[in-house]
C-alpha cells in the first residue's frame, strides 16, 4: 500500500521520521569498528542486543520497516522527496540494499580465496542491481553502488577475520585500518575514492 505520504504528494518526512533517518545516514557512513558505529546501532534499535550480530539484524529489520512506512514498499521512491529528505532516503535505501547482499558477499569472497586468482562468478549481482534499479538508481549508479558494496563488504571479512583477539589494542587496530582505507568518513571515499584505491597503500608497522 502506498503511504500517505506519497498519496499526498507532500515528499517530506515527519519530525521524527526525519530524526530517525538522520541517526541511519550517520551509520551507513560509519566506522564498523569503532564505538560510534555501536552506539548508533543501538540507538536505531533502541536499546542493546546481544549478541552484535542480532543488534545489526535488529537495526535492518527497523529501518525496513520504517521505510516501508514513508514510501512505497520496497519501490522506495527517495526521488520524489525534496532537500534534506531526499538524501536520508536515498542513504536509508542504499544501507537497506546493502544488508540485502552482504551474506552473499561473504560467500564471494570466501569462495574467491579458495580458488586464488580464478575469476568467481556473482550470480547475485542481477538481483540486487534490478533492487537497485527498482529503487530508481540508474543502471551506471546501481553497478558503482554494487562495486562500492564489494568493496566495503571485502574489507569488513579481511579486517574482521584476519586481525584475531578482542583486546582494546586490537580493537584501536581495526577501527584504525578501516579509517586508513575509507577514511573518517566513508563519504568520502564514495565520492571520490571508490575506483582509485590502487593509486593508494596502508603500511602496518610494528608488533
Amino acid at each position: 500500500m502506498a503511504s500517505m505520504y506519497c498519496m499526498l504528494g507532500e515528499n517530506k518526512l515527519s519530525g521524527a521520521d526525519r530524526d530517525f533517518f538522520r541517526i541511519v545516514t550517520k551509520s551507513a557512513f560509519s566506522n564498523p569498528f569503532g564505538t560510534e558505529a555501536y552506539h548508533l546501532a543501538c540507538a536505531i534499535a533502541g536499546g542493546d542486543y546481544k549478541p552484535r550480530d542480532v543488534l545489526i539484524q535488529k537495526t535492518v529489520t527497523l529501518i525496513r520497516q520504517r521505510l516501508e512506512k514513508v514510501t512505497e514498499n520496497d519501490r522506495i521512491p527517495w526521488k520524489q522527496f525534496n532537500g534534506e529528505d531526499r538524501e536520508l532516503i536515498r542513504v536509508a535505501a542504499l544501507y537497506d540494499t546493502y544488508h540485502h547482499c552482504f551474506n552473499e558477499f561473504d560467500q564471494l569472497i570466501s569462495k574467491q580465496i579458495e580458488k586464488g586468482a580464478e575469476p568467481c562468478e556473482v550470480p547475485f549481482a542481477k538481483d540486487d542491481l534490478s533492487l537497485l534499479h527498482q529503487r530508481r538508481f540508474k543502471p551506471e549508479e546501481s553497478l558503482r553502488y554494487f562495486a562500492f558494496y564489494y568493496q566495503l563488504r571485502r574489507a569488513w571479512y579481511f579486517i574482521h577475520h584476519g586481525l584475531i583477539g578482542r583486546s582494546l589494542s586490537m580493537e584501536k587496530l581495526r577501527s584504525h585500518l578501516w579509517r586508513s582505507i575509507f577514511t573518517y568518513d566513508a563519504r568520502w571515499y564514495e565520492r571520490f575514492l571508490w575506483n582509485r584505491m590502487e593509486d593508494f597503500s596502508t603500511f602496518l608497522v610494528g608488533e
